[in-house]
């Protein structure tokens, strides 16, 4: 997929309140291909019946404009948008860790404790350990270069508590 092909359906969804292409539709991406083209020409019909009206008008004229675009992604290529989905939810879940990273450091360190509690949040987010291992390895790693290039910009110890 293209990104502007992405930016282009998460600004259609982001007013929509749903997550991906998949869930706006009701399906989701093991539905069998007919129930998807069924669901895919059920939304197109409904856009057809709410281009004049106004509270509709700009998800209905997004749909009718996009109906190639939409076939494609759910129909042609869902393994690209799934992962494509995937992706961005991972980013968006990182980087709500690393706003509770922050909350948790003390002078760029953080203990113990606050480690258990990141670890907590990303299995409640659905992250694997893999996953949260390889993300506290590469964020302590980038918080502790920041401090050590601070430090040595003003002349402090980022290591002194």
């Amino acid at each position: 997929m293209e990104p502007q092909e992405i930016a282009l359906i998460e600004g259609f969804l982001l007013g929509t309140g749903f997550t991906s292409l998949f869930e706006y539709h009701g399906v989701t991406p093991d539905s069998p291909p007919a129930v998807i083209e069924e669901r895919i020409k059920e939304k197109r019909a409904w856009a057809q019946t709410q281009q004049a009206n106004p509270k509709y008008r700009t998800y209905a004229l997004w749909l009718i404009k996009n109906h190639a675009l939409v076939r494609r992604v759910m129909l042609e290529a869902p393994a690209d948008y799934v992962a494509t989905i995937a992706e961005r939810d991972l980013r968006r879940k990182m980087e709500m860790l690393d706003l509770f990273l922050e909350g948790s450091m003390v002078h760029g360190q953080v203990s113990p404790k606050a480690r258990d509690a990141i670890r907590r949040r990303a299995a409640d987010m659905g992250l694997t350990d893999d996953e949260i291992e390889a993300y506290l390895r590469k964020r302590l790693t980038s918080v502790v270069a920041r401090d050590d290039e601070a430090a040595a910009t003003n002349g402090w110890d980022p290591y002194v508590v």
